[in-house]
C-alpha cells in the first residue's frame, strides 16, 4: 500500500535511522514496527522484516525477482523508500513529527484527528494544576504510543517544554 510506503518513507531520514529505531536487541526487527505503522498484511510485513534485517541497504533488492522471472514488486517499493519522498500533507504537526524524527510521524493520524498543531498537543496533556506543569502520561494510551522509545522521544519534547514555558516571566 503506497500510503504504508510513504509514511514509513518519510517518517525516517535514512533506511539505517529506521533500522536503528526498530532493531530488537537479537538483530530482527520488532514487531512494534508492524503496529506502529499499521502493517498488517503478512507480504508486507515479510518484505519489512528481508528490507530492515538485511545487513545490506536498499541495494538487496535491486534486481530482485519473484519466483515467475518478473521484478519484485516490495523490493521496487522498498528501494524508492530512501531515493524517493512521498508527499506530505503539510502543516504545523507533520513539521513537529519529522523533526522529532524516530519514526514518530506514524502517530500523524491519531494527532490529527483531535489537533491542529504541537502547541494544541502540549496543552491538552500538560497539567497545570500544580506550582510546577506535569506532562499526562495518558497521552500515551490516547494516541497508542507503545513503543518506548517514541515515548521517550515525547516525553523529552513535552519536558523541554515546560521548562521553556516555566522559564518565562510572568507578566
Amino acid at each position: 500500500d503506497k500510503t504504508i510506503l510513504c509514511s514509513v518513507a518519510n517518517s525516517f531520514g535514512s533506511s539505517e535511522e529506521a533500522k536503528q529505531s526498530y532493531r530488537a536487541p537479537d538483530g530482527s526487527l520488532d514487531a512494534r514496527f508492524f503496529e506502529d505503522f499499521g502493517i498488517y498484511d503478512l507480504r508486507h510485513q515479510k518484505a519489512f522484516r528481508r528490507w530492515l534485517e538485511s545487513e545490506k541497504d536498499e541495494a538487496h533488492f535491486r534486481g530482485a525477482e519473484d519466483r515467475r522471472g518478473a521484478p519484485h514488486t516490495h523490493g521496487k517499493c522498498l528501494r524508492g523508500l530512501q531515493s524517493e519522498r512521498c508527499e506530505l500533507p503539510g502543516g504545523p504537526l507533520d513539521t513537529w513529527l519529522l523533526s522529532l524524527g524516530h519514526g514518530v510521524r506514524c502517530y500523524h493520524a491519531a494527532l490529527k484527528s483531535f489537533f491542529e498543531d504541537p502547541e494544541q498537543v502540549f496543552l491538552a496533556y500538560t497539567t497545570f494544576a500544580t506550582d510546577t506543569p506535569q506532562f499526562d502520561r495518558s497521552f500515551f494510551a490516547e494516541i497508542g504510543i507503545t513503543n518506548e522509545v517514541h515515548q521517550n522521544i515525547f516525553e523529552r519534547w513535552f519536558e523541554k517544554r515546560i521548562q521553556e514555558v516555566s522559564s518565562c516571566p510572568t507578566s
